[in-house]
Protein backbone atom coordinates (compact mmCIF):
# COMPACT_ATOMS: atom_id res chain seq x y z
CA UNK A 1 0.00 0.00 0.00
CA UNK A 2 1.18 3.70 -1.16
CA UNK A 3 1.17 5.19 2.10
CA UNK A 4 2.80 8.43 0.81
CA UNK A 5 -0.34 8.47 -2.23
CA UNK A 6 -2.90 7.82 0.38
CA UNK A 7 -1.11 10.76 2.64
CA UNK A 8 -1.32 13.46 -0.27
CA UNK A 9 -4.87 12.47 -1.21
CA UNK A 10 -5.98 12.87 2.55
CA UNK A 11 -4.43 16.55 2.30
CA UNK A 12 -6.34 17.01 -0.43
CA UNK A 13 -9.60 16.22 0.67
CA UNK A 14 -8.78 18.26 3.61
CA UNK A 15 -7.85 20.80 1.99
CA UNK A 16 -10.93 20.58 -0.41
CA UNK A 17 -13.10 20.27 2.68
CA UNK A 18 -11.25 23.56 4.67
CA UNK A 19 -12.37 25.81 1.33
CA UNK A 20 -15.37 24.82 0.78
CA UNK A 21 -16.08 25.74 4.28
CA UNK A 22 -14.54 29.05 3.84
CA UNK A 23 -16.20 30.06 0.81
CA UNK A 24 -19.39 29.16 2.90
CA UNK A 25 -18.77 30.87 5.82
CA UNK A 26 -17.85 34.38 3.60
CA UNK A 27 -20.88 33.20 1.62
CA UNK A 28 -22.92 33.32 4.95
CA UNK A 29 -21.65 36.50 6.03
CA UNK A 30 -22.31 38.47 2.55
CA UNK A 31 -25.97 37.44 2.71
CA UNK A 32 -26.47 38.27 6.72
CA UNK A 33 -26.38 34.90 8.28
CA UNK A 34 -28.27 33.44 5.12
CA UNK A 35 -30.22 36.10 4.91
CA UNK A 36 -31.10 36.63 8.60
CA UNK A 37 -33.42 39.67 8.75
CA UNK A 38 -31.86 43.07 10.39
CA UNK A 39 -34.08 45.87 11.96
CA UNK A 40 -32.42 49.02 13.92
CA UNK A 41 -34.01 52.03 15.93
CA UNK A 42 -32.10 55.08 16.72
CA UNK A 43 -31.07 55.51 20.35
CA UNK A 44 -31.89 59.01 21.33
CA UNK A 45 -32.69 61.27 23.97
CA UNK A 46 -35.79 59.85 25.67
CA UNK A 47 -37.58 61.28 29.72
CA UNK A 48 -39.62 58.60 31.60
CA UNK A 49 -41.25 59.73 34.91
CA UNK A 50 -41.63 57.51 37.92
CA UNK A 51 -45.42 58.30 38.55
CA UNK A 52 -47.43 57.37 41.78
CA UNK A 53 -51.39 57.31 41.26
CA UNK A 54 -53.15 59.06 44.38
CA UNK A 55 -56.26 59.98 45.55
CA UNK A 56 -56.31 64.36 46.40
CA UNK A 57 -58.90 65.91 48.46
CA UNK A 58 -58.82 69.84 47.16
CA UNK A 59 -59.13 72.44 49.40
CA UNK A 60 -59.90 75.90 48.55
CA UNK A 61 -61.38 78.96 50.08
CA UNK A 62 -64.63 79.36 48.65
CA UNK A 63 -67.47 81.38 49.61
CA UNK A 64 -71.46 80.39 49.25
CA UNK A 65 -74.07 82.64 47.18
CA UNK A 66 -77.42 82.32 48.55
CA UNK A 67 -80.91 83.48 47.44
CA UNK A 68 -83.81 84.10 50.10
CA UNK A 69 -86.38 82.74 46.64
CA UNK A 70 -86.50 79.19 45.61
CA UNK A 71 -87.05 79.37 41.66
CA UNK A 72 -85.75 78.98 38.25
CA UNK A 73 -82.17 80.66 37.90
CA UNK A 74 -80.64 81.48 34.97
CA UNK A 75 -76.65 81.86 35.14
CA UNK A 76 -74.95 85.00 33.21
CA UNK A 77 -71.41 83.55 33.94
CA UNK A 78 -69.92 79.83 33.30
CA UNK A 79 -68.01 78.16 35.63
CA UNK A 80 -64.74 79.09 36.14
CA UNK A 81 -65.44 82.53 34.84
CA UNK A 82 -63.48 85.27 37.07
CA UNK A 83 -65.90 87.91 38.14
CA UNK A 84 -65.35 91.47 39.97
CA UNK A 85 -67.04 92.55 43.05
CA UNK A 86 -70.84 93.80 42.61
CA UNK A 87 -71.30 91.51 40.01
CA UNK A 88 -74.77 89.90 38.94
CA UNK A 89 -73.93 86.44 38.41
CA UNK A 90 -77.43 84.97 38.61
CA UNK A 91 -81.40 86.16 38.30
CA UNK A 92 -83.48 83.89 39.87
CA UNK A 93 -87.35 83.90 38.63
CA UNK A 94 -91.03 82.71 39.71
CA UNK A 95 -93.07 80.38 39.14
CA UNK A 96 -92.96 76.75 38.08
CA UNK A 97 -92.37 76.78 34.19
CA UNK A 98 -88.96 78.71 34.27
CA UNK A 99 -85.69 77.22 34.83
CA UNK A 100 -87.84 75.11 37.77
CA UNK A 101 -85.08 71.95 36.71
CA UNK A 102 -81.43 73.86 37.44
CA UNK A 103 -79.53 71.13 35.93
CA UNK A 104 -81.20 70.68 32.95
CA UNK A 105 -79.64 74.41 32.12
CA UNK A 106 -76.21 73.42 33.13
CA UNK A 107 -76.43 70.24 30.94
CA UNK A 108 -77.82 72.84 28.04
CA UNK A 109 -74.62 75.08 29.02
CA UNK A 110 -72.61 71.46 28.69
CA UNK A 111 -73.94 70.45 25.01
CA UNK A 112 -73.00 73.75 24.02
CA UNK A 113 -69.86 73.71 24.92
CA UNK A 114 -69.02 70.00 23.60
CA UNK A 115 -70.50 71.05 20.41
CA UNK A 116 -68.55 74.40 19.96
CA UNK A 117 -65.39 72.40 20.87
CA UNK A 118 -66.38 69.44 18.12
CA UNK A 119 -66.32 72.22 15.80
CA UNK A 120 -63.01 72.25 13.57
CA UNK A 121 -61.20 76.16 13.04
CA UNK A 122 -58.63 77.54 11.13
CA UNK A 123 -56.44 76.85 14.24
CA UNK A 124 -58.03 73.22 14.50
CA UNK A 125 -57.31 71.63 11.43
CA UNK A 126 -56.98 67.50 10.83
CA UNK A 127 -56.59 66.38 7.14
CA UNK A 128 -57.74 62.74 7.86
CA UNK A 129 -59.19 60.59 10.42
CA UNK A 130 -55.23 59.11 11.76
CA UNK A 131 -54.51 61.53 14.35
CA UNK A 132 -58.02 61.41 15.75
CA UNK A 133 -58.47 57.74 15.45
CA UNK A 134 -55.35 57.14 17.01
CA UNK A 135 -56.75 59.63 20.18
CA UNK A 136 -59.40 58.04 20.31
CA UNK A 137 -58.57 54.75 20.65
CA UNK A 138 -55.82 55.70 22.89
CA UNK A 139 -58.52 57.67 25.32
CA UNK A 140 -61.14 54.77 25.31
CA UNK A 141 -58.27 52.26 26.36
CA UNK A 142 -57.24 54.73 28.63
CA UNK A 143 -60.91 54.81 29.67
CA UNK A 144 -61.84 50.95 30.11
CA UNK A 145 -58.20 50.58 32.09
CA UNK A 146 -59.22 52.96 34.45
CA UNK A 147 -63.01 51.59 34.72
CA UNK A 148 -61.45 48.33 35.32
CA UNK A 149 -59.94 49.47 38.46
CA UNK A 150 -63.12 51.49 39.63
CA UNK A 151 -62.36 54.55 38.62
CA UNK A 152 -65.97 55.53 37.33
CA UNK A 153 -65.65 59.69 38.36
CA UNK A 154 -62.75 59.38 35.57
CA UNK A 155 -64.63 57.62 32.72
CA UNK A 156 -67.44 60.04 33.75
CA UNK A 157 -65.28 63.00 33.15
CA UNK A 158 -64.05 61.81 30.13
CA UNK A 159 -67.19 60.92 28.31
CA UNK A 160 -67.73 64.37 27.14
CA UNK A 161 -63.86 64.49 25.56
CA UNK A 162 -64.79 61.58 23.44
CA UNK A 163 -67.66 62.51 22.47
CA UNK A 164 -65.82 66.09 21.26
CA UNK A 165 -63.18 63.61 19.45
CA UNK A 166 -66.30 61.36 17.66
CA UNK A 167 -68.04 64.24 16.62
CA UNK A 168 -64.54 65.90 14.70
CA UNK A 169 -64.37 62.22 13.22
CA UNK A 170 -67.77 62.60 11.49
CA UNK A 171 -66.59 66.17 10.33
CA UNK A 172 -63.69 64.82 8.98
CA UNK A 173 -65.33 62.26 7.44
CA UNK A 174 -67.99 65.02 5.50
CA UNK A 175 -71.16 63.10 7.49
CA UNK A 176 -71.79 66.69 8.94
CA UNK A 177 -69.93 70.13 7.60
CA UNK A 178 -70.53 71.75 11.02
CA UNK A 179 -72.22 71.73 14.33
CA UNK A 180 -73.19 75.65 14.28
CA UNK A 181 -76.91 74.84 13.35
CA UNK A 182 -77.18 72.62 16.70
CA UNK A 183 -75.69 74.85 18.67
CA UNK A 184 -78.30 77.78 17.57
CA UNK A 185 -81.33 75.52 18.27
CA UNK A 186 -79.33 75.45 21.98
CA UNK A 187 -78.83 78.59 22.89
CA UNK A 188 -82.17 79.27 21.40
CA UNK A 189 -84.05 77.12 24.01
CA UNK A 190 -81.55 78.49 26.53
CA UNK A 191 -82.97 81.97 25.90
CA UNK A 192 -86.54 81.10 25.35
CA UNK A 193 -85.98 79.28 29.19
CA UNK A 194 -84.29 82.79 30.77
CA UNK A 195 -86.45 85.17 28.82
CA UNK A 196 -90.09 83.86 30.48
CA UNK A 197 -93.05 85.99 31.14
CA UNK A 198 -91.88 85.63 34.76
CA UNK A 199 -90.91 87.84 36.85
CA UNK A 200 -87.13 88.27 38.35
CA UNK A 201 -87.45 87.87 41.86
CA UNK A 202 -84.01 87.97 43.02
CA UNK A 203 -80.76 89.22 41.93
CA UNK A 204 -77.60 87.38 43.21
CA UNK A 205 -74.84 90.06 42.81
CA UNK A 206 -71.33 89.04 44.53
CA UNK A 207 -69.32 90.71 47.28
CA UNK A 208 -65.85 89.53 46.40
CA UNK A 209 -63.99 89.40 43.10
CA UNK A 210 -62.49 85.59 42.31
CA UNK A 211 -64.10 82.76 39.94
CA UNK A 212 -67.81 82.13 39.85
CA UNK A 213 -68.86 78.50 39.92
CA UNK A 214 -72.72 77.13 39.50
CA UNK A 215 -72.88 74.21 41.81
CA UNK A 216 -71.78 73.66 45.31
CA UNK A 217 -70.81 70.09 46.36
CA UNK A 218 -71.47 70.97 50.12
CA UNK A 219 -67.95 70.53 51.23
CA UNK A 220 -66.77 74.03 50.38
CA UNK A 221 -66.73 75.30 54.50
CA UNK A 222 -65.43 71.85 55.48
CA UNK A 223 -61.99 71.89 53.11
CA UNK A 224 -61.48 76.02 53.17
CA UNK A 225 -57.85 76.22 52.45
CA UNK A 226 -57.61 78.02 55.61
CA UNK A 227 -57.64 75.07 57.56
CA UNK A 228 -54.20 73.90 55.54
CA UNK A 229 -51.85 75.76 57.86
CA UNK A 230 -53.14 73.92 60.92
CA UNK A 231 -54.51 70.44 59.65
CA UNK A 232 -54.19 67.58 61.49
CA UNK A 233 -54.27 63.80 60.48
CA UNK A 234 -57.92 63.43 63.29
CA UNK A 235 -59.14 66.80 61.48
CA UNK A 236 -58.18 65.35 58.08
CA UNK A 237 -59.80 62.23 58.37
CA UNK A 238 -63.16 64.09 59.80
CA UNK A 239 -63.37 65.64 56.83
CA UNK A 240 -63.05 63.15 54.10
CA UNK A 241 -66.24 61.27 56.72
CA UNK A 242 -68.11 64.37 56.39
CA UNK A 243 -71.96 64.61 55.25
CA UNK A 244 -72.22 67.66 52.49
CA UNK A 245 -74.34 70.78 53.74
CA UNK A 246 -76.75 71.36 51.60
CA UNK A 247 -76.41 75.05 52.16
CA UNK A 248 -80.79 75.76 52.97
CA UNK A 249 -81.82 76.84 56.49
CA UNK A 250 -83.47 79.50 57.87
CA UNK A 251 -85.45 80.22 54.00
CA UNK A 252 -82.34 80.65 52.19
CA UNK A 253 -80.58 78.38 49.35
CA UNK A 254 -77.36 78.03 48.16
CA UNK A 255 -77.20 78.94 44.47
CA UNK A 256 -73.80 79.07 43.56
CA UNK A 257 -69.80 79.85 44.68
CA UNK A 258 -67.18 82.09 44.53
CA UNK A 259 -63.21 81.07 44.80
CA UNK A 260 -62.10 84.35 46.49
CA UNK A 261 -58.09 83.01 46.59
CA UNK A 262 -55.57 82.21 44.36
CA UNK A 263 -53.88 80.06 46.68
CA UNK A 264 -55.18 76.57 46.93
CA UNK A 265 -54.21 72.98 48.19
CA UNK A 266 -55.01 68.93 47.44
CA UNK A 267 -54.29 66.92 50.48
CA UNK A 268 -53.21 62.86 49.89
CA UNK A 269 -52.81 59.87 51.94
CA UNK A 270 -49.48 58.05 51.54
CA UNK A 271 -47.93 55.15 53.53
CA UNK A 272 -45.10 55.14 55.43
CA UNK A 273 -43.10 53.69 52.36
CA UNK A 274 -44.25 55.85 50.01
CA UNK A 275 -43.31 58.83 51.90
CA UNK A 276 -39.35 58.15 50.92
CA UNK A 277 -39.88 59.98 47.85
CA UNK A 278 -40.78 63.21 49.00
CA UNK A 279 -39.68 65.85 50.56
CA UNK A 280 -40.96 69.03 52.44
CA UNK A 281 -40.74 72.26 50.72
CA UNK A 282 -39.82 70.31 47.59
CA UNK A 283 -41.44 71.05 44.25
CA UNK A 284 -43.74 67.85 42.18
CA UNK A 285 -45.16 67.82 38.93
CA UNK A 286 -48.77 66.73 39.44
CA UNK A 287 -50.92 65.35 37.17
CA UNK A 288 -54.57 66.24 36.64
CA UNK A 289 -55.75 63.04 35.16
CA UNK A 290 -60.04 64.89 34.95
CA UNK A 291 -58.35 68.51 33.24
CA UNK A 292 -56.99 66.64 30.10
CA UNK A 293 -54.01 65.71 31.99
CA UNK A 294 -52.71 69.37 32.53
CA UNK A 295 -49.39 69.49 34.98
CA UNK A 296 -49.14 71.40 37.20
CA UNK A 297 -45.76 72.20 39.81
CA UNK A 298 -47.05 71.97 43.63
CA UNK A 299 -44.78 72.85 46.60
CA UNK A 300 -44.85 69.96 49.37
CA UNK A 301 -46.06 72.82 51.95
CA UNK A 302 -46.31 69.89 54.74
CA UNK A 303 -45.90 66.56 55.94
CA UNK A 304 -48.79 65.67 58.29
CA UNK A 305 -48.39 63.01 60.92
CA UNK A 306 -49.47 61.54 64.05
CA UNK A 307 -48.32 60.10 67.13
CA UNK A 308 -51.09 57.59 67.43
CA UNK A 309 -52.52 56.77 63.74
CA UNK A 310 -49.88 55.61 61.19
CA UNK A 311 -51.48 57.59 58.22
CA UNK A 312 -49.35 60.04 56.54
CA UNK A 313 -50.56 63.52 54.86
CA UNK A 314 -48.99 65.28 52.22
CA UNK A 315 -50.71 68.73 51.84
CA UNK A 316 -49.46 70.55 48.24
CA UNK A 317 -50.03 73.99 47.54
CA UNK A 318 -50.11 76.20 43.74
CA UNK A 319 -50.99 79.57 43.15
CA UNK A 320 -52.19 78.86 39.47
CA UNK A 321 -55.88 79.04 38.43
CA UNK A 322 -57.06 77.23 35.08
CA UNK A 323 -59.52 78.50 32.85
CA UNK A 324 -61.66 74.71 32.42
CA UNK A 325 -60.40 73.41 35.41
CA UNK A 326 -62.02 70.28 37.14
CA UNK A 327 -61.77 71.02 40.49
CA UNK A 328 -63.80 68.08 41.94
CA UNK A 329 -63.41 67.64 45.56
CA UNK A 330 -61.91 63.91 45.03
CA UNK A 331 -60.01 63.06 42.32
CA UNK A 332 -57.17 61.21 41.44
CA UNK A 333 -53.98 62.98 40.57
CA UNK A 334 -50.72 61.54 39.25
CA UNK A 335 -47.51 62.88 40.81
CA UNK A 336 -44.10 62.63 39.40
CA UNK A 337 -41.60 61.37 41.45
CA UNK A 338 -38.57 61.58 39.30
CA UNK A 339 -37.51 61.56 35.65
CA UNK A 340 -34.73 59.63 34.28
CA UNK A 341 -33.20 61.23 30.93
CA UNK A 342 -31.18 58.75 28.84
CA UNK A 343 -31.66 56.18 26.02
CA UNK A 344 -34.98 54.17 25.37
CA UNK A 345 -33.90 50.48 24.70
CA UNK A 346 -36.53 47.73 24.33
CA UNK A 347 -35.93 45.08 26.60
CA UNK A 348 -36.27 42.03 23.86
CA UNK A 349 -33.05 43.67 22.66
CA UNK A 350 -31.03 43.51 25.52
CA UNK A 351 -27.79 41.02 25.67
CA UNK A 352 -25.14 39.69 27.65
CA UNK A 353 -21.61 39.88 26.60
CA UNK A 354 -18.88 36.86 27.45
CA UNK A 355 -17.68 39.35 30.87
CA UNK A 356 -21.08 39.47 31.69
CA UNK A 357 -22.46 42.81 30.71
CA UNK A 358 -25.44 44.29 29.71
CA UNK A 359 -25.61 46.03 26.42
CA UNK A 360 -26.82 45.81 23.04
CA UNK A 361 -25.83 44.93 19.69
CA UNK A 362 -25.57 48.01 17.11
CA UNK A 363 -24.91 48.57 13.74
CA UNK A 364 -22.29 50.32 12.78
CA UNK A 365 -21.79 50.83 9.26
CA UNK A 366 -22.27 47.15 8.32
CA UNK A 367 -20.60 45.37 11.29
CA UNK A 368 -22.38 44.57 14.11
CA UNK A 369 -20.45 45.88 17.56
CA UNK A 370 -21.69 45.17 21.11
CA UNK A 371 -21.62 48.37 23.67
CA UNK A 372 -22.79 48.12 27.27
CA UNK A 373 -25.70 49.76 28.75
CA UNK A 374 -26.46 50.93 32.52
CA UNK A 375 -30.32 50.87 33.19
CA UNK A 376 -31.82 53.60 34.85
CA UNK A 377 -35.49 52.68 35.29
CA UNK A 378 -37.81 50.01 33.24
CA UNK A 379 -41.89 51.25 32.02
CA UNK A 380 -43.65 49.47 29.21
CA UNK A 381 -41.14 47.16 27.94
CA UNK A 382 -38.20 49.01 27.13
CA UNK A 383 -35.60 50.46 29.27
CA UNK A 384 -34.12 53.80 29.85
CA UNK A 385 -30.41 53.70 29.82
CA UNK A 386 -27.60 56.02 30.91
CA UNK A 387 -26.63 58.43 28.49
CA UNK A 388 -23.09 58.33 27.12
CA UNK A 389 -20.85 60.80 28.81
CA UNK A 390 -17.52 61.60 26.78
CA UNK A 391 -16.54 64.44 28.61
CA UNK A 392 -16.22 62.41 31.85
CA UNK A 393 -15.86 58.74 31.12
CA UNK A 394 -12.88 57.12 29.65
CA UNK A 395 -14.38 54.02 28.83
CA UNK A 396 -17.36 55.86 26.90
CA UNK A 397 -16.75 53.94 23.44
CA UNK A 398 -17.79 50.88 25.14
CA UNK A 399 -20.88 52.21 26.20
CA UNK A 400 -24.34 52.98 23.80
CA UNK A 401 -24.18 56.17 22.36
CA UNK A 402 -26.36 59.10 20.90
CA UNK A 403 -27.68 57.96 17.93
CA UNK A 404 -26.38 54.96 17.68
CA UNK A 405 -28.44 51.89 15.76
CA UNK A 406 -29.61 49.72 18.15
CA UNK A 407 -30.32 46.40 16.45
CA UNK A 408 -33.84 45.35 18.01
CA UNK A 409 -34.24 42.26 15.52
CA UNK A 410 -31.75 39.60 13.80
CA UNK A 411 -30.65 36.10 14.47
CA UNK A 412 -27.29 34.73 15.37
CA UNK A 413 -25.37 38.16 16.27
CA UNK A 414 -21.97 38.56 17.49
CA UNK A 415 -19.36 41.12 17.64
CA UNK A 416 -17.87 41.69 13.98
CA UNK A 417 -20.25 39.87 12.15
CA UNK A 418 -20.48 41.57 8.45
CA UNK A 419 -24.03 42.48 7.47
CA UNK A 420 -25.12 43.68 4.03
Amino acid sequence: MDWKYLKNIGVYVLSAVLSILLIAYIVFQAFGGFKSKIEVMVADKYTENDIMTLEAYVMRNEIILYSVYQGGINYLYPDGAKVGMNTVVANVYSGDNVLTDRSYLIELDNQISILESSNITDTLSIKDTTAVDSRISDLYELMCYRLSYGDINFVMHKKDDLLVLLNRRAIITKKIPNYNDKIKLLQDEKLSLSTGNENIIDTITTENSGYFYTEADGFEIMFASTKAANLTVPQFKNMINSTPDTYTRNNIYGIGKIVVDYNWYIACVVTKDELRHFKENNKYDVIFTYSNDVKLNMRLERIIQDPVDPSIILLFSTGRVLENFNFLRKQSIEIVRSSYTGYRVPISAVRQNKEGRDGVYILDGNIVKFKEISVLIESNGYYIVEAQDKMNDEEYYKKLGLYDLIITKGTKLYEGKVVD
